[in-house]
């Protein structure tokens, strides 16, 4: 709507600060809830919460496994009702809390972070100019080609 002029766009000036707000948030946060949307799939947020140094507490989008997600290692998924409960063993263990955001930080650094796309994109137009791609995939937390 916005693209079309229906609705107004925000200035610049909103915008920078919205998002610097949402990054000082996120950054406060020792954990942070996300979905997946309407589309179930794995939005910004599933990479941004453990990049900024919280764990990630969601429900599990299509693809969430293959992406290098464990339930209790580097993340954890839960359903809207059992956030209450879920956030008193957090808080409570606050080391354990600790470690898995460490480990989520890891992994989005290792296979999500610009650098490793970018070692991604290189590998799959790599075998795309020796015409030998076939498609890429993540399976199991590892970058794949077909």
């Amino acid at each position: 709507m916005k693209r079309f002029n229906i609705i107004p766009k925000e200035q610049r000036w909103a915008l920078d600060w919205l998002n610097a707000n949402f990054r000082k948030r996120l950054e406060a946060a020792k954990f942070s809830y996300t979905c997946g949307s309407q589309l179930n799939m794995p939005i910004r947020k599933f990479f941004e919460i453990p990049a900024s140094g919280g764990v990630l507490v969601c429900q599990p989008c299509n693809g969430f496994a293959h992406l290098g997600y464990i339930h209790g290692r580097n993340c954890f998924t839960a359903n809207a009702d059992e956030l209450p409960l879920l956030h008193e063993q957090l808080i409570k263990n606050l080391e354990e809390t600790q470690n898995i955001a460490t480990e989520g930080q890891e992994l989005v650094r290792t296979l999500h972070s610009t650098a490793a796309r970018g070692k991604q994109m290189h590998l799959a137009l790599t075998a795309i100019v020796e015409r030998k791609f076939k498609g890429a995939k993540f399976e199991d937390g590892v970058f794949k080609l077909i």
